[in-house]
């Protein structure tokens, strides 16, 4: 089971695999730098998608379900185009958000960014 996770009045919880729906499509709206992938398990748990895309884009993806008090919409976390699955856990610290028109990615960054001071201590 995920752990529900409020900041600033929203709600962020990962979805696991079987709970993904269709979403209208995403795309690039954001990214979040300086963040390694042990603090983005410690944050979320496990990633949604734990295997290489298709076409070996996507090593890992967190799909993250945020409810805002308005609107409740996935932003996606994931690693884009490292082609390298060592890298990506052992040194990516720039990470792409995905979402869409209805998503606000800049109140899962200033979460993450957050919470990276409490992981640290």
């Amino acid at each position: 089971m995920t752990k529900l996770l409020s900041y600033e009045g929203a709600t962020f919880r990962t979805l696991e695999k079987d709970e993904m729906y269709f979403d209208g499509g995403s795309w690039k709206v954001g990214s979040l730098n300086n963040v390694c992938y042990q603090e983005l398990i410690d944050l979320f748990g496990q990633p949604t998608w734990n295997r290489e895309s298709g076409d070996f884009k996507v090593q890992m993806e967190w799909a993250i379900e945020v409810n805002d008090g308005d609107k409740v919409y996935i932003l996606r976390i994931y690693d884009w185009k490292t082609y390298d699955r060592d890298y990506t856990m052992s040194q990516l610290k720039t990470w792409s958000i995905g979402g869409n028109d209805d998503g606000n990615p800049y109140l899962l960054k200033s979460f993450v960014h957050t919470h990276q001071s409490v992981l640290s201590n």
